[in-house]
């Protein structure tokens, strides 16, 4: 197993499954117009972000972008151990994910979010890995 990919560019490469990083925003808009009222990001609210968490999430983004690049290279082995566990793991989250923004929509404006994912995780969006 080597960290280097074997650069091949094709309609079957790991990018497919990273696309669900960078349209999160979009996706979070859709269902929200779909269930909610279309104030999701009232809902969630503005923070304000110290310096070093300005520079995590830089850092995070630099990774994100780099390890999307590296995605465009990399050829999915279908039919391995490891793609169907990767798969699993991806799905599993990509659920998690779903069903936080479907709690998030379907929460009153200024109320806190108690039900679904949020019973169990103050932050279930990061842990479902978006």
């Amino acid at each position: 197993m080597s960290w280097i990919p074997a650069f091949q560019i094709s309609l079957w490469n790991a990018w497919i499954l990273m696309l669900y990083f960078p349209l999160h925003p979009i996706i979070m808009i859709v269902v929200d117009k779909a269930i909610g009222a279309g104030e999701i990001f009232k809902k969630m609210g503005d923070v304000p972000y110290e310096k070093g968490e300005k520079r995590a999430f830089v850092i995070s983004m630099v990774i994100l972008l780099l390890l999307l690049v590296y995605s465009v290279f990399l050829p999915l082995k279908i039919g391995t151990m490891w793609f169907y566990v990767g798969l699993t793991t991806y799905l599993v989250g990509l659920v998690m994910f779903l069903t936080a923004i479907v709690n998030i929509a379907t929460t009153p404006l200024k109320q806190p979010f108690t039900k679904g994912m949020y019973r169990y995780s103050r932050q279930p969006m990061l842990l479902s890995g978006s």
